[in-house]
């Protein structure tokens, strides 16, 4: 091949070589390559790196799959194993985990933020405020 050659169609070479290196071997295609082509036997070499990383890769992905299945299958032992609560015991559960006053202080001993001021719209029963009249930001308290 010509050094334009290699050079336009290096992609296509890069496909071929890869296809004949999985089929045949990297050493069997290096035999074949003449000595005196360096560029050709340098892009054999770095093929042959890279299907090397590849299946490397593969078997820790491989590895560390086979070893999440391990731990999953465990914590699956455990969860079939776990009793189902009754609505009684949940129900004891939330009630203690939610506090009634919001003054109670939390388990680090820190008070809960308090609440904003709230503001109200003050409204007479029956009536019906409207909130574009000027007359409505005089029932508004905060």
């Amino acid at each position: 091949m010509t050094d334009d050659c290699k050079r336009n169609f290096r992609q296509t070479t890069r496909d071929m070589l890869s296809r004949m290196i999985r089929k045949f071997g990297s050493e069997a295609v290096e035999s074949q390559v003449p000595k005196s082509d360096e560029v050709m036997l340098k892009r054999l070499r770095n093929l042959r790196k890279l299907d090397a990383r590849k299946k490397r890769v593969r078997q820790e992905q491989l590895s560390r799959k086979a070893a999440a299945e391990d731990d999953s299958d465990a914590e699956q032992e455990f969860v079939v194993k776990a009793r189902a609560k009754s609505i009684e015991e949940i129900l004891a559960e939330s009630d203690d985990e939610v506090p009634m006053d919001s003054t109670e202080k939390n388990t680090s001993g820190k008070q809960k933020r308090k609440a904003k001021d709230q503001t109200w719209i003050q409204e007479q029963p029956g009536d019906i405020v409207d909130l574009a009249d000027a007359l409505a930001i005089s029932s508004i308290s905060g």
